[in-house]
């Protein structure tokens, strides 16, 4: 997987992660009108339900890239000048935000709670933007990165499988099964939600080590494009049809988000398809970090008045990729510092 694969993986998750924000909901006619049924669902909650591998995609992604990167000179001092990079981002999006809400008047609802709003600074909190919660998970990840990576060359693939399975289905436990509130800010969802991203980020890096990207490239250049993507709809639809009806559970969302994330890298795709996924992997941060402030929190339920799935879709894309641009504007002389700091660093 070269780096435009990565990048259009990372432009697919950010996609399924709006989707699956604004319409995995039971409670549909509340938010939003529902044209198109079928079998007593919106089709909108259909690709939802298969949406919900965003996480998992945006982890892969890591993991796999860490493990490409590792070889090569400085790559702990680069993750973490990536790092600080995405903290910068962070920290301009909050301060704007904030800003925004005292223009707004409703500056109390994020500086209310003053401990819970310092402690968003360093990601430890998420109640503004629920969004949020996966990036503390990730530094916690780059900052064991060099662990990690090691133990993933070291032992055979067969042995770290084993160890994913288990920090998945132990995370899967205490998110979603045995949630203890400790304090008003901390609970062991986090250590759920931690486990399960460090199994996907795993994950990620056995595919590297298994060169499964190259050999799932190469069987697919045996197949004629046409039967291909044929095949891919027919599986689509499937999974669609039984994660809406039967599935309905994050707990296997994995094996779906690796059969799409498969037909996208391995498939033999036009330009134009690639270039879509381009530009929403190239804007993905931005509107990872900022698409719940248009649905949920500051301007609630704006992008819900285009009333139709579809519509409202698109208007909220439309809206954090216009925000995006602003966003890369403004931040651009901070991530210039944070070059020449990194250049300081390498002397």
């Amino acid at each position: 997987m070269n780096k435009n694969d990565s990048k259009m993986v990372q432009g697919l998750s950010v996609l399924a992660m709006v989707c699956l924000h604004l319409f995995c909901r039971m409670n549909w006619a509340e938010y939003y009108a529902t044209p198109l049924m079928l079998f007593g669902l919106p089709v909108s909650f259909y690709f939802a339900q298969l949406s919900d591998f965003c996480v998992f995609g945006f982890a892969l992604c890591s993991g796999y890239a860490h493990m490409t990167l590792s070889g090569k000179d400085h790559f702990y001092r680069r993750r973490l000048t990536a790092l600080l990079s995405l903290y910068g981002r962070f920290w301009l999006i909050l301060l704007l935000f904030t800003l925004t809400a005292f223009l707004i008047g409703q500056g109390r609802r994020i500086t209310g709670d003053w401990l819970g709003y310092l402690l968003t600074w360093p990601g430890l909190y998420n109640a503004y933007n629920g969004a949020w919660w996966y990036l503390p998970v990730y530094a916690l990840l780059v900052l064991l990165s060099p662990v990690l990576i090691r133990l993933c060359r070291k032992h055979h693939w067969l042995l770290l499988l084993a160890l994913i399975a288990v920090c998945y289905a132990g995370g899967y436990y205490f998110r979603f099964k045995k949630v203890f509130q400790l304090t008003p800010h901390f609970n062991t969802e986090f250590c759920g939600k931690f486990f399960m991203t460090l199994a996907e980020y795993l994950f990620g890096a056995v595919l590297f080590k298994a060169r499964y990207f190259e050999k799932a490239k190469a069987a697919a250049q045996k197949i004629s494009p046409v039967l291909f993507w044929l095949g891919s709809a027919v599986l689509c639809a499937a999974m669609l049809f039984v994660r809406a009806q039967y599935l309905r559970t994050l707990f296997v969302a994995p094996l779906t988000g690796m059969a799409l994330i498969t037909m996208l890298v391995a498939g033999q795709k036009p330009k134009a398809v690639e270039r879509f996924f381009l530009f929403f992997g190239a804007h993905s941060t931005n509107i990872w970090l900022t698409h719940m402030f248009f649905y949920l929190t500051l301007f609630s339920g704006l992008a819900f008045k285009a009333k139709y799935p579809l519509f409202i879709y698109a208007f909220l894309l439309a809206l954090c990729v216009a925000l995006s641009y602003a966003l890369n504007f403004l931040y651009q002389p901070i991530q210039d510092q944070i070059k020449k700091l990194d250049n300081v660093a390498k002397v």
